[in-house]
């Protein structure tokens, strides 16, 4: 019996130690948010101070606005599964540092959606901190001409950004720098944005798109040029031609016709070719009706011919500026296209997994045809791989260097061709245009 109120007394203290232990702990988080790029791996802090082995303990990583809210369960010294399926293969512990009270979680290749609070927290020593974690991504702007009224004249010019995160800023700047006044569409999708403006223009200059996110210090722009000539269309002087000599034939018609009716008070015999003169007057006038409509048709005509031009000119010029930020930025980019329809070629510039990633071909109005590239790019830098359409591989090229696209016969020509690579997020990475003037061969 003494010997188990001595255990017992042992035992008492011992909690009452505990107690004392567990009323001086804290949990040490960031008081400040933490800011990750799409594709980073980030760290959470959480310790224990004072310094206390956590391995025994049991703590839970949670984010409230998830459901299900956990993302990390540690129960006395093994891992319980992870309750979301978003953080399956992406959450992870320092377990040799458990023992040291740091019960801190990585995240590794964090995406938009994990943007959020996320609480640590020790039920045995009811203690818990928040750390707020802000995942930014950005995309290409592409600033295109989207209507040119020669009547008025004015231009209308549409900017537009996608795959943003958190919800970014857009603003238009003119040549001189100053801020014009637009208004701006938003949409959201699983936390990315998507923004949009459109901005007239009634003078010759260049103009800037311009799309920030000031939390994470992201921005990207583009600026397109809008020439005189779109002021200056040979179309005015046309029409202010045709609307001279319609008012000149009018103003002599009237006069002949004074100068008639004058001769008939005088000749009052000549009443009857009077008529006759008025007849044909009127028919002349009829003529001259017809043909301005009919030149009037030619000129609508003629001012779509050029807008079109117009839009296709601002087009290429785009996808160039964008060529020259995209051999700075994308570790693979597009070398040649193949003018017979028959090949194109990529060239590889940094050490990347190519996984996932894809070429898009449009040639005219035709549907995009899209390769799928894969991991096989393990080439050299700064080599050159070329994919054929079927039958089209010279039969002695080097396989390392070559291949065959299957299923895909060479593809149209004798119209204007855009090539687009596009990585595994559906990103822009690099843009090419060529004009398509051969026919492939039969």
């Amino acid at each position: 019996m003494k010997l188990s109120l001595g255990i017992l007394s042992v035992l008492v203290l011992w909690g009452l130690q505990q107690i004392q232990d567990c009323r001086g702990q804290a949990l040490i988080g960031s008081s400040l948010p933490i800011m990750a790029i799409v594709g980073d791996d980030v760290i959470l802090p959480c310790f224990l101070q004072p310094p206390r082995n956590a391995a025994a303990l049991t703590f839970e990583w949670t984010r409230p606005d998830l459901q299900p809210r956990f993302v990390f369960v540690w129960r006395q010294n093994e891992i319980r599964d992870i309750k979301n399926p978003q953080f399956v293969n992406r959450a992870f512990l320092f377990q040799d540092e458990l023992k040291h009270g740091n019960i801190s979680l990585k995240l590794t290749n964090v995406k938009p959606k994990d943007s959020g609070v996320y609480r640590c927290f020790i039920p045995a020593l009811e203690k818990e901190t928040s750390i707020k974690l802000t995942v930014g991504s950005s995309s290409p702007v592409v600033v295109s001409v989207a209507e040119v009224d020669v009547w008025g004249p004015r231009v209308v010019l549409h900017c537009a950004s996608g795959g943003w995160s958190p919800e970014p800023e857009l603003w238009w700047l003119d040549s001189e720098g100053r801020l014009l006044s637009v208004e701006r569409s938003v949409s959201v999708s699983d936390g990315v944005y998507e923004v949009s403006s459109r901005v007239t223009v009634k003078q010759s200059g260049t103009f800037n798109c311009t799309v920030t996110q000031s939390s994470t210090n992201l921005s990207e722009w583009s600026s397109v040029q809008v020439e005189d000539d779109v002021f200056r269309l040979k179309i005015f002087p046309l029409v202010l031609g045709l609307m001279i000599g319609l008012a000149v034939f009018a103003g002599v018609a009237v006069i002949s016709w004074i100068l008639f009716c004058i001769t008939k008070q005088k000749y009052s015999q000549q009443e009857s070719k009077c008529a006759d003169k008025a007849g044909e007057t009127s028919f002349q006038a009829h003529v001259l009706t017809y043909v301005f409509v009919f030149k009037k048709e030619d000129l609508q005509t003629q001012l779509s011919r050029l807008q079109q031009e117009f839009n296709l000119s601002e087009k290429v010029k785009n996808v160039k500026r964008k060529r020259e930020i995209s051999e700075t930025r994308s570790p693979l980019i597009i070398d040649h296209l193949d003018h017979c329809g028959r090949s194109f070629s990529v060239k590889k510039v940094k050490p990347w997994d190519f996984k996932d990633w894809s070429v898009h071909i449009e040639v005219g109005n035709d549907k995009a045809l899209i390769f799928k590239l894969e991991s096989f790019l393990t080439i050299k830098m700064d080599r050159i791989v070329t994919i054929w359409a079927e039958g089209c591989c010279p039969p002695d090229a080097d396989k390392r260097y070559n291949q065959e696209w299957k299923d895909q016969a060479p593809w149209n020509t004798g119209e204007i061709a855009f090539v687009s690579l596009y990585n595994e997020y559906n990103e822009l990475m690099d843009r090419i245009c060529e004009w398509m003037y051969f026919d492939p061969p039969i």
